[in-house]
């Protein structure tokens, strides 16, 4: 699972149904918010509300500048999360066989396609805002806390 923040990404391996280990990366919207900004000469609000209207990582023209830097960025991101999996499956012998995504910045149009063509897995997530209400306690259950 891959809870992608404003800031940071949490990433926690599932093994068997149970919790195996947790890490954090730094990779999150505000990130992707300071590309667009930085792009258009613009404010952060501004470019926040561009990163959740804009489609800019499918194939379209109107965005391939902006696409090209973003990919660019999160392709850096997704080697390391990479490592993270390379951790998993060098300790567990399994490898990873899905990635649910979740987190507001896992809801960006285009992204989990994106992720799903960079790791060869299938990516699913839950494009509802209610799931967030019980993250914490589903994170507490596999814990077995």
């Amino acid at each position: 699972m891959i809870n992608i923040g404003a800031e940071y990404a949490d990433i926690t391996i599932i093994n068997e149904g149970k919790y195996a280990f947790s890490r954090i990366v730094k990779f999150g919207g505000n990130d992707i918010n300071e590309i667009i900004a930085n792009m258009f000469n613009t404010d952060f609000k501004t470019a926040e509300e561009y990163k959740r209207e804009k489609p800019f990582f499918i194939d379209d023209e109107n965005y391939a500048s902006l696409r090209e830097n973003t990919e660019k960025y999160v392709s850096i991101k997704l080697s390391e999360i990479s490592r993270v999996f390379d951790f998993f499956e060098s300790s567990y012998h399994k490898s990873i066989n899905e990635i649910f995504l979740i987190g507001g910045t896992s809801r960006l149009t285009g992204l989990k396609r994106y992720i799903e063509d960079y790791f060869k897995i299938p990516v699913s997530g839950n494009d509802d805002d209610l799931y967030t209400y019980f993250m914490p306690a589903f994170g507490s259950l596999i814990r077995g806390e």
